[in-house]
């Protein structure tokens, strides 16, 4: 793996401070009330020093918002000071580029590469306020693209961070179906897909399917198209990067990549963009939490996309609903979410501000001296993480069980397969017995060696080479949907999963309603969302997001069903006849995730609910007496054990344990 940055060394923070972002929120996000006073100061050399304090290395910072060269001027030369005052703290800066989205005002006010619906109107980013989503095939945007790209390495920036991809309008997963507009209609769009397509070009006609359809050949051409055309950008901006600094990072926020096909929704192929940044920030809409509907967390999606990757740091940036809406989480739950990605190997981000605090307005920044308990906890785990990196870097997962992720199958029907894939996993998660994530676009390059059980939702739309068939043999192979008939399957041991364990009442916390009612609220939307278009929902929608993010397909809302059972029981079964090493015993809010190096299996231990009051302990039972070493991060000690076949941590909220291989020897 061609990797640039390890997690260890991206110790971020995002800190949307700047002259700029109070216009911006004006202006593209919706009428916010905004304390000016306390933004600005949380914008000096103050807030830097914090941060710096907090062991954050890099400092994400808005470089350019879509706002017209009038009035982004007056951003790029804040940037350029807080780059000098961060190198002097000893942190770099990463320079946040809005990528897909811009004001409409001044010069900008009838731009060339707005996007265009099916029936010709610009698509809007926002129902309140004046921002629009730019076409990515227009060659003007993709030069502004790559040029903010160098001013920003010009003003200081040690990387850049491009902030969303949304290719055109944004439909939105309602089970198997995209309801809106998807993608770009503009002349240029129709012009290019036409000329791919080998059409001679029909003004008159449009060429792009203008209902999105995954059932769809013409839409899923349309959509790799449009995936290409993103792709393509990012491979050229990555040339202008490199050329004026070889150890500059290319970064990408994506939110919804891991639960969503953002291919058909966004313009992004998430497996082709990782070939090219070097950080891909997974934008999450909840930290942990656990209410009546289940607990929700964020690492299945960072473990997805980090199987997908074929070199990209996998980051993660949590929140509970949105910039602006959110209350500064609590130093214990803040800790936990953090550890959470770090355990996943993944690397977190932490939101500085943009939180409204103890009032209705946002001005609040962690900086301030009111949240210096949070800074003084991620100070604590980023040097314990600091002290102890040899077991951070250089890992690679263990696991008896592998979910295969299919990229083919949530094509062909995207609501099921995610919610098939999404529901085994927590369930296996929550049952300890955690799986390690294997995607197919990866399996060669990643073999299965040691593992004995695949779990594969809609094995019937899984496409295998019949090269890799050999990888099958003597596996025992878990599947859902319909009875594979692929001869390369006759190999493996196949166990349909009982379809009664997929009947789930997900999603009761309180927030979008469910049913009929439900359904009839977001028609009454889409109506309004099919004329803008745009992205995100709440946004386009004039809806408040903590109403709309409770949507399933918004967030990872794809819980454990009633019969978890179903599937936990025939698991445990096959994983007895292959005698594994290791099993785990412990409440579903403690998470292992398993990882080993050419000398050591080491397992990274999280309790991702520290403040609830509860079972706290994990036991992990060895088939073979053990020694271990065991690393505290709330205590910064060590603990040795020797010859145990049972070790029980309490992880507060993070341990790892680390064994030498191969267990037998360690008698």
């Amino acid at each position: 793996m061609n990797r640039k940055i390890e997690p260890r060394d991206f110790r971020a923070a995002y800190h949307a401070a700047g002259p700029n972002v109070d216009v911006y929120l004006a202006e593209a996000y919706a009428p916010i009330p905004m304390n000016r006073e306390k933004a600005a100061a949380a914008a000096g050399e103050e807030s830097v020093r914090k941060l710096a304090e907090a062991n954050i290395n890099y400092l994400i910072v808005p470089f350019d918002l879509g706002l017209p060269p009038e009035t982004s001027a007056e951003q790029h030369e804040y940037f350029k000071s807080i780059s000098e005052t961060a190198a002097a703290a000893g942190v770099q800066t990463i320079a946040m580029i809005a990528s897909s989205t811009y004001i409409g005002m001044e010069s900008f006010e009838d731009a060339a590469w707005c996007a265009m619906s099916p029936k010709g109107k610009p698509i809007r980013y926002s129902y309140y306020a004046d921002g629009y989503i730019a076409c990515w095939s227009n060659e003007e945007w993709q030069s502004r693209l790559s040029s903010l790209a160098g001013l920003a390495l010009d003003a200081g920036a040690a990387g850049v961070m491009l902030d969303f991809v949304c290719f055109g309008a944004a439909p939105m997963l309602i089970s198997d179906k995209l309801n809106g507009p998807a993608g770009c209609h503009c002349r240029t769009c129709r012009r290019k897909f036409a000329e791919e397509q080998g059409l001679t070009f029909d003004s008159k006609k449009n060429p792009i399917p203008n209902v999105p359809n995954p059932a769809d050949v013409k839409f899923r051409e349309y959509t790799r198209w449009r995936c290409s055309i993103v792709t393509d950008v990012f491979k050229k901006i990555r040339l202008r990067i490199d050329d004026a600094r070889k150890d500059a990072l290319l970064c990408l926020i994506a939110p919804h990549a891991a639960y969503l096909p953002s291919d058909m929704m966004f313009g992004l192929d998430p497996a082709a963009v990782m070939n090219v940044v070097d950080v891909f920030c997974l934008e999450h809409h909840k930290e942990a939490s656990l209410d009546a509907g289940g607990l929700s967390y964020e690492s299945p999606g960072v473990k997805l996309l980090s199987a997908m990757s074929g070199g990209a740091l996998v980051a993660s940036l949590s929140y509970r609903y949105g910039p602006c809406t959110d209350a500064p989480p609590s130093a214990a739950r803040m800790t936990a979410s953090v550890c959470g990605v770090l355990a996943s190997g993944g690397a977190p981000v932490i939101r500085s501000g943009e939180y409204k605090g103890g009032g209705d307005s946002f001005g609040d920044f962690l900086t301030s001296g009111d949240y210096s308990d949070q800074t003084l906890k991620m100070a604590e785990v980023f040097n314990w993480m600091d002290k102890n990196y040899e077991y951070f870097e250089d890992l690679e997962p263990e696991s008896r069980i592998a979910l295969v992720y299919s990229h083919s199958a949530a094509e062909r029907a995207p609501g099921s397969f995610y919610s098939s894939f999404y529901k085994i996993q927590h369930t296996l998660i929550e049952t300890q017995t955690p799986p390690r994530i294997v995607a197919i676009v990866n399996m060669s390059e990643r073999p299965l060696d040691g593992i004995n059980i695949l779990i594969v939702p809609e094995i019937a739309n899984v496409a295998l080479e019949s090269t890799k068939a050999a990888i099958l043999n003597g596996k025992k192979i878990f599947y859902s949907g319909e009875a594979p008939t692929n001869p390369i399957w006759s190999s493996a041991d196949l166990t349909r999963i009982d379809p009664a364990f997929f009947n789930s009442a997900e999603g009761k916390e309180k927030g979008f309603p469910r049913g009929k009612a439900g359904l009839w609220l977001l028609r009454r939307m889409f109506g309004r969302m099919d004329y803008l278009g745009g992205f995100p929902l709440s946004r386009r929608a004039g809806m408040p997001p903590p109403l709309l993010c409770d949507i399933d397909t918004m967030n990872y809302r794809y819980l454990p069903p009633p019969g978890w059972k179903l599937l936990t029981e025939p698991v445990r079964a096959a994983l007895s006849e292959y005698h594994a090493a290791v099993s785990f015993e412990g409440p579903p809010n403690i998470h292992v995730s398993e990882w080993s190096n050419e000398t050591n299996s080491i397992f990274h231990i999280v309790n991702i609910l520290p403040e609830f009051k509860g079972n706290d302990a994990l036991a992990l039972r060895f088939a073979s007496p053990v020694s271990a070493k065991i690393l505290d991060a709330a205590t910064n000690k060590i603990v040795y054990q020797s010859n145990e076949s049972t070790i029980v941590v309490k992880p507060q909220p993070y341990t790892v344990v680390v064994v030498r291989k191969p267990f037998a020897e360690n008698t």
